[in-house]
Parts: C-alpha cells; structure tokens; sequence
C-alpha cells in the first residue's frame, strides 16, 4: 500500500518559519482542479436526471475514489445546484483527508490530501 503526501508546485506550499523561538506554520491551501492534475486523477461531475427529486442538480467525485476514516473506506460525493457548488463541496470533504484510490485492487493508492479549495469558478 503506497501512501504519497503531496505539496503541489502551485501553491504556496507548507513552511516553518521561526520568529523569536516561535514556530508558525502555514497551511497548504490548492485549488482542487490544479490538485486534479498533480495527482493525475480525474474529477467526475455528473448531472442528476429529472427522477432525482430532491436532490441537487450536480454531484462532483474523485474518479475511482473513497475516503479513509476510522479504518473504514466512505464514498465521498460534492453536491450542488451548479458544477461549482458541487466542486466546492467535495473540496471541503476531502480536504486535509487520505483518499484512497483503486481501493479494492492491487493498484490502491493512498493520496494525502492537502486543504483544497475551488475558486477557479467554471460559471456552469
């Protein structure tokens, strides 16, 4: 089982930085469509039929993907009445979680996730 922690070259990455013997960090914040294709993995949006009543018009997932906690594997779904609202939700699930990829085959990865945001808005 791989376990990859990423620090993506378009972000501001994680620092340490001293000042009068104290330490302050700064939080790793990315943008979820750049974080997409640093860790060659596909974002799917999909777009609820007329049936699906009650439910948001988008839901947005990482492809292939499940969210680690408590030693169990959670599906993890952004929804929205737009694509962004939808793209904007799953950042805030997943962010600053281990996401599990390929779960059930030899091919599992496990990607630490930084804190993503979606600000990059697609106006859809």
């Amino acid at each position: 089982m791989l376990t990859n922690h990423f620090t993506p070259s378009n972000s501001s990455g994680s620092l340490t930085i001293k000042k009068n013997e104290m330490k302050f960090n700064l939080i790793e914040v990315c943008e979820i469509t750049d974080f997409e294709k640093t860790i060659c993995r596909e974002i799917i949006v999909t777009e609820r039929g007329e049936s699906s009543i009650g439910c948001q018009r988008y839901f947005s997932e990482f492809e292939n993907s499940e969210i680690m906690e408590q030693g169990l594997l959670v599906g993890a779904y952004g929804d929205g009445n737009t694509i962004d609202e939808s793209l904007k939700n799953l950042a805030a699930l997943v962010s600053n979680k281990t996401i599990a990829f390929d779960a059930y085959s030899s091919k599992r990865k496990n990607i630490s996730f930084p804190k993503l945001v979606h600000t990059k808005l697609l106006n859809k």
